[in-house]
């Protein structure tokens, strides 16, 4: 039996103190991270119609670009770069950091070194690489893709319709009598895919390997971010360990609760 933690949240969880607001917010990316990425783990290991993992895929990019960038956007280090870019722009000298900023650089600078560890590690998967796109910017293509239906005249969207046009040779098919739940496209779930892994110009067979290695590039980053928010919220516990009960506080593992 894993240990169990309680608490009440207004105890747990001020929302005056930065340090919880950085937690919770962690929690909520984390939350909807775990869902979709156990639906994409059933979909691969059930044999899933192509177009619900490229779905649950891109669901599980769009998380992880959002846990990421917001563990960068709340940064010390690059908090303290941005805000001596901006001085320097308006040749002034750059302002102190906020109450909540000190806050959260002493958080930061204090976890475990294995939680610090995975948190470097998770900035670093946003870094440019040599070859090809880089990972940070397909998880923007994917962020930008399922979040929002393209504009017009979007050029991603121009080209991978374009592509799919001269690279599909077979008839598209669309059940349009049959139930409302069956009713899709196949060409727009092809358009999906496209978009999920553009800048690319590859063929087909190309683009499915490449998507193959996006996708364990998403499952190592998903184990960085699991490991990290696991020891983040265990240091994050005892940094006021009396508002919160474990069950191993008590003798009998069989407790409902305290």
């Amino acid at each position: 039996m894993g240990t169990k933690a309680w608490f009440k949240p207004r105890e747990a969880f001020p929302a005056s103190d930065p340090v919880a607001r950085w937690m919770a917010a962690v929690l909520l990316g984390w939350n909807d991270l775990n869902l979709r990425n156990a639906r994409l783990l059933d979909g691969l290991q059930g044999n899933a119609p192509k177009h619900e993992v490229v779905h649950d895929a891109r669901l599980v990019a769009l998380s992880l670009w959002e846990i990421a960038d917001f563990l960068r956007e709340n940064d010390p280090a690059v908090r303290r770069a941005e805000r001596e870019a901006r001085a320097a722009k308006k040749g002034k000298k750059p302002g102190p950091p906020t109450g909540s900023e000190i806050e959260l650089e002493k958080w930061i600078n204090a976890l475990p070194d294995e939680a610090r560890g995975h948190y470097d590690a998770i900035l670093a998967f946003l870094e440019p690489t040599n070859t090809g796109p880089s990972f940070k910017q397909l998880l923007v293509n994917a962020r930008v893709y399922v979040a929002h239906i393209p504009e017009l005249d979007d050029k991603p969207f121009q080209k991978a319709l374009a592509q799919i046009g001269e690279q599909s040779q077979d008839l598209d098919q669309i059940d349009l009598d049959g139930r409302l739940i069956d009713f899709r496209v196949p060409m727009a779930d092809e358009l999906a895919a496209k978009l999920f892994m553009l800048p690319s110009e590859s063929d087909p067979e190309t683009m499915r390997e490449e998507l193959r290695r996006f996708v364990e590039s998403l499952r190592d980053l998903v184990i960085e971010v699991a490991s990290f928010v696991q020891l983040a919220l265990a240091a994050y516990i005892n940094r006021n360990r009396s508002v919160w009960t474990l069950s191993e506080d008590y003798p009998q593992s069989d407790l409902a609760g305290p």
